[in-house]
């Protein structure tokens, strides 16, 4: 089950009502969504952990949900939690240990406000890789962050979150409704955070001699989405779906976007070798096909190539060898697939 860290606190009580109420939505929202509740399990008045896992108390009860499956707290051995669901202690006079598990049992962060320890929490986020969400209406840290972030997000980021994203976190507070609407962007945020993107882009010449291999690798996506229950693939080329852009733009914003990328490298096209280079510079898992007999260059060739041979002149002949192909490389998008979810 994927867990949401919810951190923060305000410096006094003038706005404690509203403060209560965004960290009561929130923890209703993280349960009604289907996640876990991570808090630091104190008492205070001033900190989110009682009112988020109160709330989330109350769905649970609701929905009868084992409380110890939904609502976790990490505390320092010694201290007084809030007691509500299961309590997990470490040992150390410092908050270092206490920190670090709550970090490393989180799968997305929301900050609220914060001072100097939230800040540290932040830190050893950025270190271990965790999606931040922060929630600038009380400052502090939640406030440093989200400022930080719609200058620049993150490049560890899943690749479907954008600056745009942390808009709807700033909403003027007019009601307990524009306190709901934050919460729920928030979560919605940190779920989009577990997303991976369904997106496969194929880098390959637009010649006509090379529409048989986009059948097969068309083909190959229709195989793949037919046997998964989970993730169903999108995959097109730069000429299908057209803005009204700069081409160089527009391949980099859907390189971007990708899962995979399948990069046809038979005729070591400058322009499939550039969007090769682009989805490896940018971490994307490329998956090379080439024609048989193609000669690769010394450095792509220790990476592993599908290649095909689609020259059959009878009808039949070719659609089998289309086909077989296309098995090929459903395995390999698949094993993509199972890579990414063992990781996770």
């Amino acid at each position: 089950m994927r867990a949401i860290l919810v951190l923060g606190s305000i410096e006094n009580d003038d706005k404690l009502d509203l403060f209560r109420e965004l960290c009561s939505q929130i923890g209703r929202k993280i349960i009604e969504m289907g996640y876990m509740v991570i808090n630091g399990g104190t008492d205070f008045n001033l900190h989110v952990d009682k009112y988020v896992a109160e709330a989330a108390q109350v769905v649970c009860n609701k929905k009868d949900y084992d409380l110890n499956n939904r609502i976790l707290a990490v505390v320092r051995e010694g201290s007084n939690p809030h007691g509500i669901g299961i309590s997990l202690s470490v040992k150390g006079e410092v908050d270092s240990e206490k920190r670090m598990s709550l970090i490393q049992r989180a799968h997305a962060i929301i900050v609220i406000g914060g001072s100097t320890g939230t800040k540290e929490y932040m830190v050893l986020g950025e270190l271990t890789k965790k999606p931040i969400i922060p929630i600038p209406i009380f400052k502090g840290i939640g406030g440093e962050y989200f400022y930080k972030y719609i200058n620049n997000v993150p490049s560890y980021f899943p690749k479907l979150i954008e600056k745009d994203d942390f808009d709807l976190l700033n909403q003027v507070i007019t009601s307990d409704d524009t306190l709901k609407s934050i919460a729920e962007n928030a979560v919605n945020l940190a779920k989009k955070s577990f997303s991976e993107s369904n997106y496969i882009f194929i880098a390959m010449p637009l010649a006509k001699e090379f529409d048989n291999i986009f059948r097969a690798i068309k083909s190959a996506v229709v195989k793949v989405n037919e046997e998964s229950d989970e993730i169903q693939y999108i995959c097109e080329r730069i000429d299908e779906g057209r803005k009204p852009t700069q081409i160089d733009i527009e391949i980099e914003e859907k390189i971007k976007k990708a899962k995979i990328v399948i990069a046809d490298l038979s005729e070591s096209n400058p322009n499939v070798y550039y969007e090769f280079g682009l989805a490896r510079g940018k971490d994307i898992i490329v998956i090379n096909i080439a024609k048989k007999g193609t000669i690769l260059p010394f450095d792509i060739r220790q990476h592993r190539t599908e290649f095909y041979d689609l020259s059959a002149t009878n009808i039949t002949d070719l659609e089998n060898d289309i086909n077989n192909f296309a098995d090929n490389l459903k395995e390999c998008i698949k094993s993509v697939s199972l890579a990414r979810i063992s990781t996770s």
